[in-house]
């Protein structure tokens, strides 16, 4: 038996005035980020420092050397944290990271066996869209090149498709640091401008990252033209 196609057609849509119902779009997997475990292993006294408070504001109290921390342990922890929105949470962990990073100096091997551990937080806060979360990733990518330089800019490289999310900087980059669509103000923190902070870390990586980081930033951010000019200097 042969089953032919009918020359009667039926209308999904009658015309009686209606239109197609219109599928609502998914939200943005950009702005689903999970909380940080950071503010609970606080709570618990899980982590080795309290928070002070001075006349000059807020410091860490360690409770042993920085030195004699495991770093691979306890600075992927504190990274974790710098997503965090409420003080003193944000604080703990964004000042951690810098007092470990700063007492690794001399010593960057410990922070390059855990470097792999340090991308994906950094990449949360990026997901985040939060002009602190955004500036806090930025700080710290900086803090750690300019401390460590060639000990550690070369070993960022095959991780530059993961500390630049693109879809996050090169929109703060194409509208001059306004906003994200998301009528957030990106344009001024704490008197910092986010453009002008975000260039500077692309220099740094760019300065210290060797011969293939420029190609590898220009794949991520295409309006980034080099620090370095034709005789091979940077200015």
């Amino acid at each position: 038996r042969h089953y032919g196609s009918s020359s009667k057609t039926i209308d999904k849509y009658p015309r009686t005035g209606t239109t197609p119902p219109v599928r609502k779009r998914a939200a943005s997997p950009s702005t689903a980020v999970g909380p940080s475990l950071f503010p609970k292993r606080y709570l618990r006294r899980e982590l080795p420092c309290t928070i002070q408070h001075h006349v000059g504001g807020l410091a860490l109290s360690w409770q042993c050397g920085l030195h004699d921390l495991d770093y691979d342990l306890y600075l992927p922890i504190f990274m974790d944290g710098i997503r965090c929105t409420k003080n003193p949470f944000n604080f703990i962990a964004r000042q951690g990271v810098h007092e470990l990073v700063e007492a690794a100096k001399g010593r960057a091997h410990v922070i390059r066996r855990v470097l792999h551990k340090l991308i994906k937080p950094m990449r949360l806060a990026f997901q985040s869209k939060h002009e602190q979360n955004v500036l806090a990733v930025i700080t710290i990518v900086k803090h750690m090149i300019s401390t460590h330089t060639s000990l550690l800019g070369p070993y960022l490289v095959p991780y530059y498709r993961q500390i630049l999310f693109a879809p996050v900087l090169n929109v703060i980059l194409s509208r001059g640091g306004k906003n994200l669509g998301d009528a957030i103000d990106y344009s001024q923190f704490k008197n910092k401008d986010l453009c002008v902070e975000i260039l500077s870390m692309l220099e740094l990586l760019e300065r210290y990252g060797g011969k293939d980081s420029f190609v590898n930033i220009k794949v991520m951010i295409p309006t980034y033209e080099s620090c370095c000019d034709r005789s091979g200097r940077y200015h």
